[in-house]
């Protein structure tokens, strides 16, 4: 079954238009534009675009932030680390200075010994140079105090003697050699003899 068709007038459709109740969401001006977005709202949207605005430069700033502290913190855990080789560095320095230290002061000793023995062998050296060639003159004392010496002795004859005396006087290790005494004791002469190293 089909419904008749209804045909409205235009006038009846005024009369029907006028009883309907319009809701408009958007209000319209006169002459058909929309209206312009109250102050209030308004207010409200230029607050939340400089909120977000903020919130933007402020998550920057932290990121920003955190990057220069990792950064950071990275560099302080490599100067942290260099410190700690340094320390062991500076140990070993210290510990090589102390042995370099002990070192310069046992060559030193040794150099000390070395002239305190040159001193010696070459007295010796003068002596066994200035003594006769046959063997008729004895050594039996030798007393050494600083730099001056003292020689005792006896000999077969008083000759020999001199003939000491006279190359002591020749060889560099001594100087102011001189004649302390000399006696007669049964068939030998004691003689003591003084003198300075050089």
């Amino acid at each position: 079954m089909s419904l008749p068709s209804l045909s409205v007038s235009p006038s009846e459709q005024l009369r029907i238009d006028d009883a309907m109740i319009r809701v408009n969401l958007v209000r319209r001006l006169r002459g058909g534009r929309r209206a312009s977005v109250p102050g209030r709202t308004r207010t409200e949207l230029y607050s939340l675009l400089i909120f977000l605005f903020a919130a933007a430069i402020m998550g920057y700033w932290y990121w920003s932030l955190n990057i220069a502290l990792d950064r950071l913190q990275s560099e302080k855990d490599g100067l942290m680390q260099e410190r700690g080789q340094i320390t062991a560095i500076k140990a070993e320095m210290d510990r090589y200075e102390a042995e370099k230290r002990e070192l310069q002061t046992r060559i030193e000793v040794m150099e000390q010994l070395m002239a305190n023995q040159r001193g010696p062998v070459r007295m010796m050296n003068a002596l066994v140079d200035s003594m006769p060639s046959e063997p008729k003159l004895w050594l039996t004392k030798l007393d050494q105090k600083d730099r001056s010496v003292v020689l005792q002795g006896f000999s077969v004859d008083v000759p020999t003697i001199a003939d000491f005396i006279a190359r002591l006087e020749l060889q560099d290790a001594f100087r102011q050699v001189d004649l302390s005494y000399w006696q007669v004791d049964e068939q030998e002469f004691k003689f003591e003899v003084n003198c300075e190293l050089n």
